[in-house]
Protein backbone atom coordinates (compact mmCIF):
# COMPACT_ATOMS: atom_id res chain seq x y z
CA UNK A 1 0.00 0.00 0.00
CA UNK A 2 1.37 3.40 -0.94
CA UNK A 3 1.29 6.42 1.35
CA UNK A 4 -1.47 7.92 -0.73
CA UNK A 5 -3.53 4.73 -0.53
CA UNK A 6 -3.05 4.66 3.23
CA UNK A 7 -4.38 8.21 3.61
CA UNK A 8 -7.36 7.44 1.36
CA UNK A 9 -8.05 4.33 3.45
CA UNK A 10 -7.84 6.23 6.74
CA UNK A 11 -10.33 8.84 5.53
CA UNK A 12 -12.57 6.09 4.13
CA UNK A 13 -12.68 4.46 7.55
CA UNK A 14 -13.65 7.77 9.15
CA UNK A 15 -16.58 7.95 6.71
CA UNK A 16 -17.60 4.29 6.40
CA UNK A 17 -16.15 2.70 9.51
CA UNK A 18 -14.30 -0.57 9.96
CA UNK A 19 -11.93 -0.40 12.91
CA UNK A 20 -14.15 2.06 14.78
CA UNK A 21 -17.54 3.73 14.54
CA UNK A 22 -17.46 6.27 11.69
CA UNK A 23 -18.17 9.94 12.26
CA UNK A 24 -21.43 9.88 10.31
CA UNK A 25 -22.90 7.10 12.48
CA UNK A 26 -21.66 8.88 15.61
CA UNK A 27 -23.70 11.97 14.80
CA UNK A 28 -26.52 10.87 12.46
CA UNK A 29 -29.03 9.83 15.14
CA UNK A 30 -28.51 12.77 17.50
CA UNK A 31 -31.41 15.16 17.95
CA UNK A 32 -30.51 18.84 18.11
CA UNK A 33 -31.21 18.78 21.84
CA UNK A 34 -28.90 15.81 22.41
CA UNK A 35 -26.11 17.22 20.25
CA UNK A 36 -26.12 20.60 21.98
CA UNK A 37 -26.34 19.34 25.56
CA UNK A 38 -23.10 19.41 27.56
CA UNK A 39 -22.47 16.57 29.99
CA UNK A 40 -21.88 17.68 33.57
CA UNK A 41 -18.26 18.77 33.90
CA UNK A 42 -17.61 18.90 30.15
CA UNK A 43 -16.59 22.19 28.56
CA UNK A 44 -18.14 21.20 25.23
CA UNK A 45 -21.20 19.67 23.65
CA UNK A 46 -20.99 17.18 20.79
CA UNK A 47 -22.21 19.95 18.48
CA UNK A 48 -19.30 22.19 19.47
CA UNK A 49 -16.80 19.37 18.88
CA UNK A 50 -18.39 18.68 15.48
CA UNK A 51 -18.13 22.39 14.56
CA UNK A 52 -14.47 22.43 15.62
CA UNK A 53 -13.80 19.28 13.58
CA UNK A 54 -15.49 20.86 10.54
CA UNK A 55 -13.52 24.08 10.98
CA UNK A 56 -10.12 22.39 10.92
CA UNK A 57 -10.93 19.89 8.13
CA UNK A 58 -12.16 22.87 6.13
CA UNK A 59 -8.98 24.88 6.85
CA UNK A 60 -6.82 22.03 5.51
CA UNK A 61 -9.08 21.38 2.49
CA UNK A 62 -9.07 25.09 1.61
CA UNK A 63 -5.28 25.18 2.06
CA UNK A 64 -4.93 22.26 -0.36
CA UNK A 65 -7.07 24.30 -2.77
CA UNK A 66 -4.49 27.08 -2.67
CA UNK A 67 -6.06 29.70 -0.42
CA UNK A 68 -3.69 32.17 1.21
CA UNK A 69 -6.00 32.54 4.22
CA UNK A 70 -7.61 29.14 4.81
CA UNK A 71 -9.05 30.43 8.11
CA UNK A 72 -11.60 32.44 6.13
CA UNK A 73 -11.27 35.37 8.50
CA UNK A 74 -11.98 33.30 11.63
CA UNK A 75 -9.51 33.54 14.49
CA UNK A 76 -8.44 29.93 15.17
CA UNK A 77 -7.36 30.88 18.69
CA UNK A 78 -10.82 32.14 19.63
CA UNK A 79 -13.15 30.18 21.86
CA UNK A 80 -15.22 27.44 20.29
CA UNK A 81 -18.76 28.60 19.59
CA UNK A 82 -21.78 27.21 21.35
CA UNK A 83 -23.81 25.61 18.56
CA UNK A 84 -27.54 26.20 18.95
CA UNK A 85 -30.30 23.67 18.45
CA UNK A 86 -31.16 25.50 15.22
CA UNK A 87 -27.58 25.26 13.92
CA UNK A 88 -27.09 21.54 14.58
CA UNK A 89 -28.39 20.10 11.32
CA UNK A 90 -26.28 22.42 9.14
CA UNK A 91 -23.21 21.82 11.32
CA UNK A 92 -23.61 18.05 10.97
CA UNK A 93 -24.02 18.27 7.20
CA UNK A 94 -21.02 20.59 6.77
CA UNK A 95 -18.60 18.29 8.59
CA UNK A 96 -19.66 15.27 6.55
CA UNK A 97 -19.48 17.22 3.29
CA UNK A 98 -15.96 18.51 3.93
CA UNK A 99 -14.79 15.04 5.01
CA UNK A 100 -15.97 13.69 1.65
CA UNK A 101 -14.08 16.53 -0.06
CA UNK A 102 -10.94 15.52 1.83
CA UNK A 103 -11.40 11.92 0.68
CA UNK A 104 -11.62 13.04 -2.96
CA UNK A 105 -8.51 15.20 -2.58
CA UNK A 106 -6.60 12.35 -0.97
CA UNK A 107 -7.26 10.17 -3.99
CA UNK A 108 -6.29 12.74 -6.62
CA UNK A 109 -3.78 15.27 -5.29
CA UNK A 110 0.01 15.13 -5.44
CA UNK A 111 0.94 14.59 -1.79
CA UNK A 112 4.29 16.33 -2.24
CA UNK A 113 2.81 19.59 -3.54
CA UNK A 114 3.36 22.54 -1.21
CA UNK A 115 0.32 24.22 0.29
CA UNK A 116 0.24 26.68 3.14
CA UNK A 117 2.77 27.52 5.87
CA UNK A 118 5.41 25.33 4.23
CA UNK A 119 3.31 22.19 4.48
CA UNK A 120 2.46 19.68 1.78
CA UNK A 121 -0.85 18.20 0.66
CA UNK A 122 0.19 14.96 2.37
CA UNK A 123 0.81 16.74 5.66
CA UNK A 124 -2.55 18.50 5.47
CA UNK A 125 -4.33 15.21 4.79
CA UNK A 126 -2.52 13.50 7.66
CA UNK A 127 -3.58 16.36 9.94
CA UNK A 128 -7.18 15.75 8.84
CA UNK A 129 -6.98 12.04 9.67
CA UNK A 130 -5.28 12.40 13.06
CA UNK A 131 -7.36 15.39 14.16
CA UNK A 132 -10.67 13.86 13.08
CA UNK A 133 -9.90 10.49 14.69
CA UNK A 134 -9.14 12.29 17.96
CA UNK A 135 -12.50 14.05 17.87
CA UNK A 136 -14.41 10.90 16.93
CA UNK A 137 -13.08 9.52 20.21
CA UNK A 138 -14.24 12.61 22.07
CA UNK A 139 -17.70 12.30 20.54
CA UNK A 140 -17.85 8.63 21.59
CA UNK A 141 -16.98 9.59 25.17
CA UNK A 142 -19.51 12.45 25.25
CA UNK A 143 -22.21 10.12 23.91
CA UNK A 144 -21.43 7.64 26.70
CA UNK A 145 -21.54 10.41 29.31
CA UNK A 146 -24.94 11.51 27.96
CA UNK A 147 -26.29 7.92 28.01
CA UNK A 148 -26.48 7.88 24.20
CA UNK A 149 -24.26 4.86 23.58
CA UNK A 150 -24.13 3.00 21.30
CA UNK A 151 -25.19 5.01 18.25
CA UNK A 152 -27.89 3.59 16.01
CA UNK A 153 -26.35 0.72 14.07
CA UNK A 154 -24.03 -0.31 16.91
CA UNK A 155 -20.45 0.43 17.76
Amino acid sequence: MTGQQAIVEAIRQMIEGEEYTPLERMIADLTPEQATRRPVGSPYSIATIVWHTWFWINVWVVAIGGAEDPYGGHDPASDLPEISVEEWSATRERVLEVLHQARALAATEDLTRNTWRGQTVGQNLLQITVHTAYHIGQIALLRQELGLWPPTGGE
